[in-house]
């Protein structure tokens, strides 16, 4: 599945939810390269297409260094905030709330 892309990365604020029923995004990276220090929120709109975002753990090539290596997926209202670190070119976890 497609997954988050440098035109999407330009907003603070990014609302996602997959198009037709659940989605895993399986795009290397997961989200595209981001500036140095850039911080990004991404927030679920949909608890019927939901997106789950895989760490670096879980699928090499995503580019996430999610908390504890664990997956997150976005449900209606759930929020996951990132920063990106240019040096080695990851975009790691700073919180996440699962809102359900």
């Amino acid at each position: 599945s497609t997954g988050i892309t440098t035109a999407m990365n330009n907003n603070y604020i990014i609302r996602i939810s997959g198009s037709t029923g659940d989605t895993t995004i399986t795009k290397l990276p997961n989200i595209a390269a981001g500036n140095n220090g850039q911080v990004i929120i991404l927030k679920g709109n949909s608890n019927t297409n939901t997106v789950t975002l895989q760490s670096e753990t879980n699928l090499s090539g995503s580019k996430l260094k999610l908390d504890g290596g664990i997956n997150f997926t976005l449900g209606l209202g759930d929020i996951l905030q990132l920063y990106y670190d240019s040096v080695d070119g990851y975009w790691y976890e700073i919180s996440r709330k699962n809102n359900l």
